[in-house]
């Protein structure tokens, strides 16, 4: 999926809210990250002119997208211990 440049609140907020939690699994942990940072980046530069309503949805979107590239590192991780111990076994059977 291409994610777009944001220019405004209304034009995040709008995307936003078209990422279900489905679609939310589709993206690739650096796509995730990319939509944190542009809802940071709102955060920093509007956060006192930000509705409370609108600065809730996206505090909860990006929470849901940290979930998921949490999920998605995890995942990572676990792949990572499988092939270290398919290596040190393959290592131990060699000797």
């Amino acid at each position: 999926m291409e994610l777009p440049a944001f220019e405004s609140l209304e034009e995040l907020g709008a995307f936003l809210e078209t990422l279900t939690e489905d679609r939310i699994k589709e993206l690739k942990f650096a796509q995730a990250m990319e939509l944190v940072d542009a809802i940071s980046k709102f955060f920093d530069e509007q956060g006192d002119e930000i509705d409370i309503e609108d600065a809730l949805g996206l505090y909860e979107k990006g929470m849901d997208l940290l979930m998921h590239c949490r999920e998605k590192l995890a995942v990572v991780q676990n792949k990572k211990e499988e092939i270290d111990r398919k290596y040190k076994e393959l290592l131990k059977n060699s000797d």
